[in-house]
Formats: C-alpha cells, structure tokens, sequence
C-alpha cells in the first residue's frame, strides 16, 4: 500500500529536471551571445557617429575661417603648403592652421594652439585653381578642397569639401 501512495504523488523525476537545466542553460548562453555582439555594435556605431561628427564639425570650423581669407593676404611665401594654412583677413585677424604630427591645429588670437582633430592620415588642404586642378600659386588660387582623414578603431573616416575663394 505504501508503493502505491509513491506512485501517485505529482513532481519531477531527475532526468526531467536534468534536461530542464541543460535547456535552460543553452538558451542563457545564446542570450549572452546575442546581447554581447549587441554591446559591440553599438560600440562601433557610436564611435563612427563621433569620429563623422568630429570631422564634421572640424570641417565647419575651418570652412567658417576660410570665408574672410583673401588670396592676397596669404601668410608665407610665394607657394602654398598643403600641410599648412596662414592667412590675414580683411579686418586684420591672422589665422593659421597646420599640421602637427597627427593633428590638425590652429592658432587663436591669443596665440594658443588648439588642436582641431585627431589621427589626421592625409594633409588637409589642396589648392586648387578655377578649373579644379591643383596649384601651388597665390595668383591662380581660386577654390580650396579641404580634406579631413582619420583613423579611429582601425576604421577610416573621410570627409572632404572645396571651399570658394573669394577675389
């Protein structure tokens, strides 16, 4: 009689609670899995999205400058220099940029170098004349193409614009 009393009462064997866990623990592994390579790739997002808006900003900076730059008022000899930028504006400030190992910098009216950006992999500016083609000369500058090109994280960020001289 008492056999039977056994028999009758509900629960789990063993081998069902064994199996339960085993499952149990292949679905926590695929779940950290999954939740880790989203961890990474959003990582790798946002540190693209900083290093574009970086560069983006850096751009508008420059572009901001280079509005009051006369081609007369350049700042050096007679060639331009494609790792360096110094230039008078019409109401007297002096703006310089240039390249400084691996970062851009510019000098403020305080005579502070601040650095721009960082992992600079190309030399930021290209002179260019009015049909677009490259030059080194003041008198045929009409147009500069400001190139920004970094490497963050093993990945490569490039952002460049041309920028109308004014005569």
């Amino acid at each position: 009689m008492k056999r039977s009393k056994l028999v009758n009462e509900k629960g789990f064997t063993l081998v069902e609670l064994v199996i339960a866990i085993s499952i149990l623990g292949v679905l926590s592994v695929l779940t950290y899995g999954i939740i880790a390579m989203n961890v990474k790739t959003f990582r790798t997002v946002t540190d693209n999205t900083v290093s574009c808006w970086d560069l983006r900003e850096t751009l508008n900076k420059i572009k901001y400058d280079l509005r009051e730059i006369d081609p007369t008022r350049i700042i050096g000899n007679n060639k331009l220099s494609s790792d360096a930028l110094s230039f008078t504006t019409i109401d007297g400030h002096i703006f310089r940029f240039k390249v400084d190992g691996d970062k851009l910098v510019r000098k403020y009216d305080d005579g502070s170098w601040k650095t721009l950006i960082e992992g600079l992999r190309t030399e930021p500016f290209i002179y260019l004349d009015g049909n677009l083609k490259p030059t080194n000369s003041r008198k045929d500058l009409q147009y500069i193409n400001v190139r920004l090109k970094t490497i963050k994280n093993d990945k490569v960020q490039e952002l460049h614009e041309i920028i109308y001289v004014r005569n």
